[in-house]
């Protein structure tokens, strides 16, 4: 595995649709895998996470250059931030944008066995949960200011509970 810092890490996106577009014009690099430093790949469907909604999502880092298999539609987007962003940020030198403590707006419902990514919308220090874990959409990605992520052994929080939300942005 080859990982070298670059002020600007080369990552080639082999999506086909609109989330394939829209994550080549976030990464802004051309589709030549000659140099690159990750590529994004469709996943082939197999659940290799016990993450909501990633479940199909994998990173081989063992592979040169090292390669990130996403699912379709908006849990792509999730995968991405997820595991790709982290990646290149830490390509790039740069740091993570943090966290931040906030209280939930409502109760969010949680499957045992997953660790369930959840978007929010941070209203201060209020956490709006913005859409069901298994059901992401492109809109509330949009919205969202980061994600809660609640453990595999979680039935789920009430409304009022403490979360830290990592944030997408600093």
């Amino acid at each position: 595995m080859r990982l070298s810092v670059r002020a600007r890490p080369r990552v080639v996106v082999h999506l086909a649709g609109a989330v394939g577009t829209m994550l080549r014009a976030a990464v802004g690099t051309p589709d030549a895998d000659g140099g690159a430093d990750l590529v994004i790949a469709p996943a082939d469907g197999i659940p290799s996470l016990a993450a909501r909604p990633i479940e199909q999502a994998a990173l081989d880092l063992d592979a040169d250059p090292p390669i990130l298999l996403l699912p379709e539609g908006a849990a792509a987007w999730l995968g991405w931030l997820a595991l790709g962003a982290p990646l290149v940020r830490r390509l790039a030198g740069c740091p993570e944008p943090g966290t931040t403590a906030a209280r939930l707006a409502r109760r969010i419902a949680s499957a045992v066995g997953f660790t369930d990514l959840v978007l929010v919308r941070l209203d201060g220090d209020t956490a709006e949960p913005l859409a069901a874990p298994d059901a992401p959409t492109l809109a509330a990605l949009a919205e969202a200011d980061g994600i809660v992520v609640l453990p595999p052994a979680s039935e789920g929080l009430p409304a009022g509970a403490p979360v830290s939300v990592q944030r997408f942005r600093p």
